[in-house]
């Protein structure tokens, strides 16, 4: 059993039950025990107004009267809710390849096609939080509002992580 997420948060905001189910039972197998669930955008959105999450896991299709997952990561991120050091993953129906590519603020951190392959999406977490941990000396300081430390901070991250300029 991984332990990767073991002292995180982690928001699921799907409409299906059984998709629910998956995605807490794989969390739950990844170590966290802080998962937490919404069946719609707005109580997603609240709930993110009411706390901040390490992962919010997003269902780009919440439903015909629902705002959709993109919709939810843009409010998130124009009300302050979308912290650099949190990441947000949107599970679609389509391939990531086809999704519109907007501003990197409003943009999920990373992608999954329908139908879930848990393997994938382990896989895919797993990157996640090393790529999180790596860049943790910048991101912390964009959400604490200091801006110059951070850009101070980047060409010795890249030094370290060269693979990390093209994400910086």
């Amino acid at each position: 059993m991984s332990e990767i997420l073991a002292d995180k948060s982690v928001l699921i905001v799907v409409k299906k039950l059984d998709e629910l189910g998956v995605l807490r039972t794989l969390f739950s197998s990844l170590g966290s025990q802080d998962i937490s669930v919404a069946s719609s955008a707005n109580m997603a959105l609240n709930m993110l107004r009411m706390r901040t999450y390490d992962f919010c896991v997003l269902e780009s299709e919440l439903g015909d009267y629902d705002k959709n997952g993109f919709q939810v990561i843009e409010e998130a991120a124009r009300e302050g809710l979308k912290p650099a050091s949190s990441a947000f993953l949107l599970i679609t129906a389509e391939s990531p390849r086809s999704l519109p590519k907007d501003s990197i603020e409003f943009a999920a951190d990373t992608f999954i096609a329908k139908p879930i392959d848990t393997a994938k999406l382990k896989l895919r977490m797993e990157k996640l939080v090393k790529l999180k941990r790596a860049v943790f000396p910048v991101e912390s300081p964009v959400d604490s509002g200091e801006f110059e430390k951070a850009l101070q901070l980047i060409p010795r991250l890249i030094a370290k992580y060269a693979s990390l300029e093209v994400y910086l």
